[in-house]
């Protein structure tokens, strides 16, 4: 029986050169699909930031609106009640402006506080404009109340937004850490192909 003739030296550096175009096909499309991830991920983040300023403004709004009724109930100034009917304008802007960054898991918190907004604006302005007596203060109270109740609903999208910012970039960092892992281990066996081509060669 008849030994198999041993390959020569080019077979083994053509072998080399296919796996090491393989390999850089591997590399280039795992950076690319982790680019496209990381770009998904900023998007997401940038998005998050973005609706989470736009909250937190509507909240700073719709808070002085509430302190100027306070202070209106107190003195019956109507300095304190211009301020009030100009900060519902402001409020109504602020969050046609939170609707635009919703997405959908938020968007239900959004509409609930869009309602005891305007609830608690509407029992404000009530109080505003009844007699001072024991009617206008049961309208302040329910005005009061409301905030406290638009307050707890803020809250609770406020962790909401920080739980989703802080899984955003744990999962980026993550990807990151493990492309460049992977980029490197594949790139340090590329560049060891040549070597095994010329030991196997010259064998």
């Amino acid at each position: 029986m008849t030994e198999p003739e041993p390959r020569s030296i080019i077979f083994y550096a053509w072998a080399a050169i296919a796996v090491q175009a393989l390999l850089l096909l591997a590399v280039v499309v795992f950076v690319l699909v982790g680019a496209a991830y990381q770009d998904s991920a900023v998007a997401s983040l940038n998005r998050t930031s973005r609706f989470q300023l736009a909250s937190l403004h509507l909240r700073g709004e719709f808070l002085d609106a509430q302190r100027a009724l306070s202070g209106y109930q107190a003195t019956h100034q109507q300095r304190f009640l211009q301020t009030y009917y100009s900060q519902q304008d402001q409020v109504a802007e602020d969050l046609h402006q939170v609707r635009i960054e919703a997405w959908p898991e938020v968007a239900g918190l959004v509409t609930a506080q869009g309602q005891t907004m305007r609830a608690a604006f509407q029992a404000g302005s009530q109080s505003a404009v009844t007699r001072p007596g024991r009617q206008a203060n049961i309208l302040y109270v329910r005005a009061s109340a409301l905030t406290d109740v638009f307050i707890a609903q803020d809250d609770r999208l406020q962790a909401q937004l920080s739980s989703k910012t802080t899984a955003l970039t744990q999962a980026s960092q993550q990807t990151l850490g493990v492309g460049t892992g992977w980029t490197s281990a594949v790139l340090a066996v590329g560049l060891l192909l040549p070597i095994i081509a010329v030991v196997l060669g010259l064998r």
